[in-house]
């Protein structure tokens, strides 16, 4: 599978910069993928699961509001927070945490 270059960034930093065959996250109309040569577009986020997977390798993310820039040269996500978990079972509790913290929905 074809891959692009992906960078999640928070007012903390860089969260991820690397290379992504298919990546999935929470749009404010619902979850959306992006795979390598996806159309240009910008999609507003809200608070949920960021899946990242590339040559057979999966991450998950809890990440907050912000944008997703789909380019020629690659995917941006611009988040408010975004932190890394060691599975989708840990993402989850994480995010149950963000959204009682914050009062997102």
């Amino acid at each position: 599978m074809a891959a692009y270059k992906l960078s999640i960034v928070s007012p903390h930093g860089k969260a991820f910069d690397g290379d992504c065959e298919s990546l999935v996250t929470t749009g404010r109309e619902g979850d959306f993928g992006v795979l390598a040569h996806h159309a240009p577009m910008i999609a507003m986020l809200k608070p949920g699961i960021t899946k990242i997977t590339n040559a057979g390798q999966t991450n998950y993310f809890v990440t907050g509001e912000g944008v997703c820039e789909v380019a020629q040269d690659g995917v941006n996500l611009l988040v408010d927070t975004a932190t890394k978990t060691a599975g989708h079972d840990e993402a989850k509790t994480e995010l149950a945490k963000y959204l009682v913290t914050t009062g997102a929905k």
